[in-house]
């Protein structure tokens, strides 16, 4: 039997009617460049959420990427979020100028730990205040500004050096101001920075982003009251979260915004790259879709510097018509990761996820740990069976953020997902003789 670790032909051939009437439409408004069909699915999409507004985007990580321009995040600042993600949601914040700062994550369901994350800001509030030391967590060295898109003035000041000392040059973002002595001659940043303003923490800390790791929402009451307390914004990476519930709100809902991918893989997928924010604030989503039109909101009125990302068309029509089908293939994966949980829990060496009390998980991704992780795949792999693995290596440990100088062991919960996360195969019209057969093959090799 061969079980694909993902069968999009299955959904499209279900719905190819659909689909195609979709596509249609837009070729005979030759409305190909945002325009209606995106405003559309904007309104649906947000609506869905439980939100008042919706911006859609090029892509998630482009989503994620005009929150934080649109919260005025930029050099000096930093964004704490964790090492177990996509490398899209440090990159977003890299790519504004900021840095990235890592909280490990709950081992049960490996999404922001709100006391390690309380932990963290409390260590920086203490190391702010010390000169010639920096905040560390869990081996972490802060790393303010430093081999971000931005000038590493901020962390040679918290190191007590001065920015005339030698240091690594990096480059700065074409959207953010280049320094310069005069005031005219700076180009204006998309938005101007509230970064001055005196912050709970005293140290340039302004956002946290919390990730719904492969649809399980995290533990938002806890990190929100935590972010009020330091005064910082939220920023929901809900990439791999469309319809996952937090004590029965939306993902996405819950704090300044909520940020989505619809790579076609996803829960929701388009038929090419997408993405959205939705918020309930809506002067951020002004900004964000005069950010995303090169700062314009009438054409050939430029008030910012911005950037093209639009969603297509075409892209808006698709999500659309299978928005309305989302509801339905969420409860099948959730039926799917029901009956692969009863069948591997006598698996020996298997830890299966772990749905939390407060969340109604929809399982983008079903992903096990296991110990003999490569080895399992492998065998599975020569049954037919396609596995994947989410993500083998964590952003700390990345060649890109090698920069940061972060070890094995500064995060041991979110390293040890990355050593034993599989995979297994996911999708809505998955049937049950396939997931029993899976589960016989894992049984079979466990032995």
């Amino acid at each position: 039997m061969k079980v694909p670790f993902l069968d999009l032909k299955a959904q499209y051939l279900a719905m190819k009617d659909e689909i195609h009437g979709a596509i249609q439409q837009v070729l005979d408004a030759t409305a190909f460049a945002g325009g209606p069909f995106v405003a559309q699915f904007e309104k649906e999409f947000a609506s869905f959420c439980g939100c008042r507004e919706g911006i859609g985007v090029g892509s998630g990580t482009e989503a994620l990427w005009l929150c934080l321009l649109a919260l005025g995040v930029g050099p000096g600042d930093e964004v704490i979020t964790v090492p177990n993600s996509f490398i899209a949601t440090a990159e977003a914040i890299s790519v504004c100028g900021a840095a990235p700062a890592f909280v490990d994550v709950d081992p049960r369901t490996y999404t922001l730990d709100p006391n390690k994350l309380e932990d963290y800001l409390k260590r920086r509030v203490q190391g702010a205040g010390r000169r010639g030391q920096t905040a560390t967590y869990s081996g972490q060295r802060s790393a303010v500004g430093a081999h971000s898109l931005a000038s590493s003035g901020a962390l040679l000041k918290a190191e007590g050096r001065s920015s005339s000392e030698s240091a690594p040059q990096a480059q700065r973002s074409p959207l953010l101001p280049a320094p310069g002595p005069a005031p005219s001659t700076q180009h204006p940043a998309p938005f101007p920075s509230t970064g001055n303003r005196q912050r709970a923490t005293g140290n340039g800390v302004r956002a946290v982003i919390p990730v719904h790791l492969f649809g399980q929402p995290a533990d938002m009451d806890p990190i929100l009251e935590i972010a009020k307390k330091y005064d910082l914004a939220v920023i929901e990476d809900a990439c791999q979260a469309h319809g996952a519930l937090y004590k029965g709100k939306k993902a996405g809902s819950l704090g300044d915004a909520g940020c989505f991918s619809f790579y076609p893989g996803k829960n929701l997928g388009a038929y090419g790259e997408a993405g959205a924010a939705v918020t309930n604030n809506p002067e951020m989503a002004a900004r964000m879709r005069m950010i995303r039109d090169h700062g314009q909101s009438k054409k050939y009125y430029h008030e910012l510097i911005g950037w093209n990302n639009r969603m297509d068309g075409i892209q808006g029509a698709i999500l659309s018509a299978k928005l309305k089908h989302l509801p339905a293939w969420n409860e099948a994966r959730r039926k799917n990761a029901r009956l692969y949980t009863s069948l591997l829990n006598h698996a020996g060496g298997i830890v299966a996820p772990e749905e939390a009390p407060y969340a109604r998980h929809i399982y983008h991704i079903y992903a096990v740990r296991v110990q003999n992780r490569d080895k399992l795949k492998s065998a599975l792999g020569e049954k037919g069976i396609g596995c994947g693995i989410h993500y083998p290596i964590p952003i700390h440990l990345t060649d890109a953020y090698r920069f940061m100088g972060l070890g094995r062991g500064s995060f041991p919960e979110a390293e040890k997902c990355a050593d034993e996360f599989l995979s297994l195969p996911m999708f809505p019209e998955l049937s049950e003789e396939q997931i029993e057969y899976v589960c016989t093959e894992i049984k079979r090799f466990q032995q």
